[in-house]
């Protein structure tokens, strides 16, 4: 190998490590994909990424999934739920009773609670 092709060679292996995987995906025909998924997918566990191509041209990219913790946004029922003022009263004794007496479970179900 001359000096030249070995920094060629150099150059390369820096544009690879710089730029990351990303550049260096593995493709497969759509044929291809669909008898191997189950092994593709094993790769992609890997952390591979596999890029699915139809007459030679890219479609689909399958890559790791990264989940993250879901995003809960306070005020965002905000307007969407009513209430009167008087459901936090306390109940009535009729109310109570009607509470105590009702069957919350069918007949064949409340039997194993008792």
């Amino acid at each position: 190998m001359t000096v030249a092709g070995f920094i060629g060679f150099l150059i390369l292996v820096a544009i690879l490590v710089v730029l990351g995987e990303d550049l260096v995906v593995n493709q497969f025909s759509v044929h291809d994909a669909k008898t191997h998924l189950s092994s593709l997918l094993d790769r992609v566990l890997q952390g591979e990424t596999i890029v699915i191509c139809r007459h030679n041209k890219p479609v689909a990219k399958i890559g790791p999934l990264t989940l993250g913790p879901v995003k809960r946004i306070i005020g965002s029922f905000a307007g969407q739920i009513s209430y009167t003022e008087d459901c936090f009263a306390p109940m009535t004794d009729t109310e109570i009773d009607d509470f105590d007496s009702s069957q919350i479970l069918p007949a064949e179900q409340a039997d194993r609670f008792k």
